[in-house]
């Protein structure tokens, strides 16, 4: 599983004028994303008390947490998130995410990147329930 922080060390860019914080380093997804096209960007509030109906679609996902702490599940390896985490979703990989505090709910910054100008594909899928009391605690 792919979860990245955007706390590592500040690149200074752009003749100084910015400071850099990289989560993927530049070109770092360049053959994983080429013939790639961005296919959406949203931002979502999981609602409190479930978990994003488990599914896969053949394009390369990510998911930035904004507000709320929780469990992200990618096929059978689940680690915990909380702000300022980037979760990257494999094509075709299995995933769900739930809210670890009871009756709150979670809020991401989410894009996604079609590969080779396929069209999207979304499949709802049985994923092994990852969750256990102590993920609510």
């Amino acid at each position: 599983m792919d979860v990245r922080v955007a706390r590592p060390e500040p690149v200074d860019e752009h003749a100084e004028t910015i400071t850099a914080h990289f989560m993927f380093d530049k070109d770092e997804l360049f053959e994983a994303s080429q013939g790639s096209h961005l296919e959406f960007i949203n931002e979502f509030v999981l609602k409190p008390d479930v978990r994003i109906e488990p599914h896969f679609h053949n394009s390369c996902e990510f998911y930035y947490v904004l507000e709320g702490e929780g469990w992200m599940q990618i096929g059978e390896e689940k680690q915990k998130v909380a702000p300022g985490d980037l979760i990257y979703i494999p094509p075709n990989e299995p995933h769900t995410l739930w809210s670890s505090v009871p009756g709150e709910g979670m809020r991401c910054f989410c894009f996604a990147s079609q590969l080779d100008g396929r069209e999207s594909h979304y499949t709802v899928t049985e994923l092994v329930d990852l969750r256990e009391e102590s993920d609510f605690s």
